[in-house]
């Protein structure tokens, strides 16, 4: 058993990830990165996600993110 929680940003294309959490049962933390979204970012959401431009710098892709996630619950 586990619990995820995402904070979403807004991209061209809507609400895109931007950062994504994975705790197990017993509140161990499995995952917690940043994620670069496939497209621009036209707002962070600071307000409700927390998210920064200076917090994403660097962080993952999608595409690198989703199989770090499919390596857990795979």
């Amino acid at each position: 058993v586990v619990a995820l929680d995402c904070e979403m940003v807004t991209t061209l294309n809507g609400f895109e990830l931007g950062r994504l959490s994975i705790v197990s049962e017993n509140s161990q933390v499995l995952l917690d990165t940043y994620v670069t979204p496939c497209n621009p970012i036209l707002d962070y959401n600071t307000k409700y996600s927390g998210l920064t431009e200076e917090l994403m710098s660097g962080a993952p892709s999608l595409l690198e993110v989703r199989e770090k996630v499919l390596a857990l619950v795979g």
